[in-house]
This record gives C-alpha cells, structure tokens and sequence, in this order.
C-alpha cells in the first residue's frame, strides 16, 4: 500500500559519498533540503548520517535517522539508531516509510483491497478488540487477546511495541475502506521452515470479523490479499490456520484460499 507521505531528506554526510545517495532520492521524488529548512517540517524529514557524530546529534534533536555506512568511514561505528543501509538501493519509498512510522510510533498501512484496508494494530483498536472477544468467547482463535489475559490494555500496547519492530509481521486491523470502522484481525501469527527443503518459509494465518461484517465476502478479499502480500514481502511459500473441526465456514474459508488445515 502506497504511503500518500512526502519524505524531506536531510544530508549529513561526507563528499562524494553523499551523491549516490542524493540521486536515489530525486528518483523517489523526495525532497532534499539544508538542516534549517527541514527543521520547519520534522514530521516528514530522515536524516541521513555516515559519522556517529551526526547520528547523536539528529538523535538528540529527535529526528529519524538512517546510517550509511561507505567505504569511507570504516572507522565508525554508526551506533545509536536502527537502520543502518550500505547501498542506494536500499533507500526505498517502502523503508523510507517504515522509519517513519517506527520512529514516530504510528501505525503502517500494510495493503488494501477493492473494500477494505489493512494497517498495524493501534491503542484506537481496543474497544473493538474487546467487542471480537466477546463475540467469539467460544471460539479462541478468533480473540486477539490470550485466555486469562489480566490486562488486555496493556498486552495491546506492549503487542504494538514489539511484534512488529521486532518480527516486522503480526495481526493487522482489518478497515472498512469507505467508513474507516474497524471490522476484525488478519494477519500472520507465526512462521517457519518448511521441513523439505528447509529453506522457504511457511507463515501461519489468523483471521477474524465481527459478527455485523460476515458473510459479505470480505474474509476472502481480504485474506487472498494478505496471502499475496506474505508470498511479497515475506517470501512464504505456504500458509496453515488453527481451526477448530466444529468451525466449518472458516475451514471451508480456509481451503478456498489454499491455507492447509491444522484441526485444534
């Protein structure tokens, strides 16, 4: 899903390495401004450093900052952020994007489809969470949050702060496009190698709708999306749900997608 943001990147790093670097960015379309200019709009500007220097100091100004690392400064370290990129090709709208929302603690739009949109779950989202919850008491694998969870809140918050910097995967809120109301969870819960070959990777799926938005066909939309979003993005080759044998619409849902059946 295209971000509609408009990134300013400011360049604080040594000639020549610099103009590799500030050529990628004209081919993004972003722009390119002098340290005062971008003070003036810190929501969009990154900072690019090559020196730890310059990382402490954008840090310290609370600026999102991107390390490059060059042949020309083998003797730094480059610590004190997250990202760290050794080639232009690396600074992509998509990372540009995802610094932005990590830095800022913001929610990533992840995909959308004809009628829904997906992005990363937000503290917005608890009421209706409770609500899923409630309505699939018997049903486990269709609640967000773990059996016996003491605190729901606050497993929220700590979900959001470290499934998806740490995994950059997890369950995302399932949007309806043209009223914005949330309808339910999708998402990846789990992966791993697959046993022949070791290599390719095999994501394990979730999904759940309020009551009021089922049987309109968006679980399907929504998860044939996802899916090509994983085998994207993630490289997965196949998928498998948890679902209970008494739950016949979503294991039918389930087989329609292509997801293999792990019966609970």
């Amino acid at each position: 899903m295209q971000t509609p943001l408009h990134f300013i990147l400011q360049f604080d790093m040594k000639s020549p390495y610099n103009k590799a670097y500030r050529s990628a960015a004209e081919a993004l379309s972003c722009s390119l401004s002098a340290g005062e200019a971008a003070g003036k709009t810190p929501c969009t500007t990154i900072v690019l450093c090559d020196t730890d220097e310059a990382i402490q100091r954008h840090q310290m100004a609370g600026l999102p900052v991107i390390a490059v690392s060059h042949d020309g400064n083998s003797s730094e370290e480059l610590m004190g952020t997250p990202w760290l990129i050794l080639s232009p090709e690396a600074l992509t709208r998509d990372f540009l994007y995802k610094v932005y929302c990590r830095h800022y603690e913001r929610p990533m739009w992840i995909l959308e489809t004809e009628r829904c949109r997906l992005r990363e779950l937000s503290a917005e989202d608890f009421d209706a969470l409770l609500l899923l919850q409630e309505e699939n008491a018997q049903n486990p694998e269709g609640c967000f949050f773990p059996a016996g969870c003491d605190n729901p809140e606050d497993f929220l918050m700590n979900y959001i702060r470290h499934q998806y910097p740490f995994f950059d995967f997890g369950l995302y809120a399932v949007l309806e496009k043209e009223t914005g109301n949330f309808m339910g969870i999708a998402g990846f819960t789990g992966i791993t190698e697959i046993a022949s070959d070791g290599l390719s990777l095999s994501a394990e799926v979730s999904y759940a709708l309020l009551q009021k938005y089922q049987r309109r066909g968006l679980a399907k939309e929504v998860l044939l999306a996802l899916l090509a979003y994983g085998r994207k993005t993630g490289g997965f080759r196949q998928f498998t749900a948890r679902i209970r044998p008494d739950n016949v619409a979503s294991a039918a849902l389930a087989k329609k997608c292509g997801i293999q059946i792990c019966h609970i």
